[in-house]
């Protein structure tokens, strides 16, 4: 198998939030793609915070490309000022929740949608997060935080009920890592 060759790429729109880029390519048996639509997203982080009693904070808030209030697992986006991933994963989740913790895994490197996003997304178990500060969402962010037993997340998760990707797999990587 071959990487494809890119013939030509052209910017249709470009933010900090995301640059739409439409590539023409060639595949290795000579079929040519004529546009090819990919969204160039910076990298992200998620935290999978769980507290001394094993409750996983989670956090619900609007999410206007779904146009539904999600339950997921704090994470955001790595900023110029970020010196790493982890970095802005402890930023990330005293930000949204107010909790922060000394003890950080790193469970995944990510991509959440390869076909046509070029996003990685490092996933963190934090243990011991404890309440350490008041929230301080982005001015676009309403978030409702929500402490819940790990087992129950579990449950949200195998009844369909959680629908983020990029926190089920978190979800369940960190499930491998503890013991509950």
């Amino acid at each position: 198998m071959k990487k494809w060759e890119v013939l030509r790429s052209v910017y249709v729109k470009r933010s900090p939030w995301v640059n739409w880029r439409v590539d023409t390519c060639r595949l290795a048996n000579g079929h040519k793609i004529e546009e090819y639509h990919i969204s160039e997203i910076p990298t992200g982080v998620g935290v999978v915070a769980l507290t001394p009693r094993n409750e996983v904070i989670l956090v619900r808030q609007y999410r206007h490309g779904t146009r539904k209030i999600l339950l997921e697992i704090p994470g955001g986006m790595v900023s110029p000022s970020d010196p790493t991933p982890l970095a802005a994963a402890r930023r990330e989740l005293r930000e949204e929740t107010g909790y922060s913790s000394q003890s950080w895994t790193l469970l995944a490197e990510l991509f959440l949608h390869p076909p046509s996003q070029d996003n990685l997304i490092f996933m963190y178990l934090a243990r011991n997060a404890r309440r350490t500060s008041r929230l301080n969402p982005d001015q676009g962010e309403e978030i409702e935080v929500r402490p819940t037993p790990f087992k129950q997340v579990l449950e949200i998760i195998r009844k369909k009920r959680f629908k983020s990707l990029g926190s089920t797999a978190a979800i369940l990587l960190a499930g491998d890592r503890i013991r509950i």
